[in-house]
């Protein structure tokens, strides 16, 4: 067992003119040279190509060749050797680094490696089309060899292979410095990046950096929003390795703005001093995707203080973007254009659809005789009940201004504002969702619809676009005015706290409390962070 050192990358630069050399030259690939072939290849992350096969050991472990497929290509291979007992005498395995403008393709011709040793010599595929693997098979390769034996220049390219542009799970320079590791929590933000939690024991040098590879994307994690911990438990868990729990646990943030659900498989690098570094592959069904709602608690816990954490910012701004982007735009099944426009939330159940289409048809008259529409936003679920109860309402020769709109619960501003611009209206009422208004009531909104309505034509109120929908009207029966300026209000995405308080046809309006949002979009909300 006899490894060769040097430096592979001039070593590979010293062997190519020997290539460039043969681009002229005419070849033999008759049976006479060929002298092995080339089994599989792998392309790491720096676009290398890693050869997998076997071949004569007379031809040495470092030489020029050419690649032959559509054109010719100059290149230089650099061999580490390991028995086999599956090849004829004389001839042993190799994982070879390849230097060349080749490209691997499965769509291309078939290639052929003739090689610059002396007497000539050449290499072909095994099967009918050149395998690519995964670059784990090659790690596989060299841990096998590791152990059987081997020879060329083995120990530089595995160092190569180990490097950290490879990101090969499982390799390290040198025995693996991590006895133990244990991943708690994954937190995860598209844009954003990874939040991991966890613990992990290295007796032999401590962990001094992590690093996450997500398919393509890798980070690095802040230092900023990274620190060690305290697990106590650990050493009872682990008796032999007692006192190293003392900062045994981490937790570690990974800013990555590619950070997407479909990424693949994640890798965990541990960088543990002296080139030493240790790779773990992590579960990515685990991940807890903040926009989908989980891992806020676990997101808390690790980060009391979140809201002075370097990445708060940038999370508060995507959470809502993704809250606006998540929500459902309201389905137009009918419109019809009405410049004052009254706007009726159905609420969820059918109750409340047949009581509002009574409210309609006793207020027809009222309504046609001051030039109103009406615009009803049903939940989606409603819909069986409300489609006939709306055709219903047509009928009545009273009422030509009615249009539907299907929405997803609950009743935000967003939804009204995209009533407004499709019918028109310039100018608005919106009855309070749930409240049983009698013709005093309907009057009293019907005001603020009109071209110079008595006393302002707004209202003090909070509009969540979340959960909690419109509130904010409590103790009146609604609210409007200029359609134009809620629209502006609903397109800015922010906490809907900025309606000035006044009176609405004589009626005061105070603020409601806040609704209870939970502990995130508490802190997110209080920050002001604007998207």
């Amino acid at each position: 067992m006899t490894d060769q050192t040097a430096d592979i990358p001039g070593l590979l630069a010293g062997l190519l003119p020997q290539g460039e050399a043969m681009l002229a030259m005419r070849h033999d690939m008759s049976e006479a040279t060929l002298a092995g072939y080339v089994e599989a290849v792998a392309v790491d992350q720096g676009g290398r190509h890693w050869l997998l096969g076997w071949s004569q050991d007379r031809l040495g472990d470092a030489f020029g060749l050419m690649v032959l497929e559509r054109q010719r290509h100059a290149g230089a291979l650099v061999l580490a050797r390991f028995p086999r007992d599956d090849i004829p005498e004389g001839c042993s395995g190799f994982l070879g680094l390849l230097q060349a403008d080749w490209q691997a393709a499965h769509s291309a011709p078939v290639p052929v490696f003739m090689l610059a040793v002396p007497g000539g010599a050449h290499l072909r595929i095994s099967g009918e089309a050149l395998r690519q693997v995964d670059l784990r098979v090659m790690s596989g390769i060299v841990e096998a060899a590791a152990q059987a034996g081997h020879r060329g220049y083995f120990q530089p390219l595995a160092e190569m292979l180990a490097a950290p542009e490879s990101w090969v799970p499982g390799l390290v320079t040198t025995e693996d410095p991590v006895s133990n590791l244990g991943i708690d929590t994954i937190v995860a933000l598209p844009g954003l990046g990874y939040m991991v939690e966890g613990w992990v024991l290295a007796p032999a040098r401590p962990v001094t950096g992590f690093s996450l590879r997500a398919g393509d994307t890798i980070g690095h994690a802040d230092p900023r929003a990274t620190y060690r911990m305290a697990r106590p438990d650990l050493d009872a868990a682990f008796p032999q390795q007692a006192g190293l729990g003392r900062d045994a646990g981490f937790v570690a943030f990974f800013p990555m703005r590619d950070a997407r659900p479909d990424s693949g498989d994640l890798l965990l690098r541990l960088h543990c001093g002296d080139a030493r570094q240790s790779q773990h592959r992590l579960d990515p069904a685990r991940i807890a995707w903040l926009h989908r709602g989980v891992g806020e608690a676990a997101l808390l816990r690790c980060y009391p203080a979140l809201e002075h954490e370097p990445f708060f910012p940038a999370m508060a701004a995507t959470l809502k973007r993704y809250r606006l982007l998540g929500r459902v735009p309201p389905v137009a099944w009918q419109v019809t254009p009405a410049a004052r426009l009254l706007v009726l939330g159905v609420q969820d159940g059918h109750d409340d659809a047949y009581r509002i289409a009574a409210q309609i048809m006793a207020w027809r008259q009222v309504l046609f005789s001051q030039g109103i529409g009406v615009a009803l936003l049903a939940p989606e679920a409603c819909r069986a009940h409300m489609l006939p109860l709306f055709r219903e309402l047509q009928a009545l020769a009273e009422m030509p201004g009615l249009s539907l709109f299907f929405i997803a619960p609950p009743l935000c501003p967003r939804e009204v504002a995209a009533a407004l611009v499709a019918t028109g209206a310039s100018r608005f009422a919106l009855l309070r969702p749930g409240f049983r208004a009698d013709l005093d009531d309907l009057l009293a909104c019907l005001e603020m619809t009109g071209p110079d309505p008595e006393g302002p034509a707004r209202a003090c109120l909070t509009l969540a676009d979340g959960p909690s929908g419109l509130t904010g009207l409590e103790g009146a029966p609604g609210l409007g005015g200029d359609a134009g300026a809620f629209v502006d209000l609903a397109r800015r995405g922010e906490a809907w706290a900025d309606l000035p308080g006044g009176e609405v046809a004589g009626l005061a309006l105070r603020a409601s409390p806040r609704p209870i949002l939970p502990p995130l979009w508490e802190r997110i909300e209080r920050s002001g962070v604007a998207l």
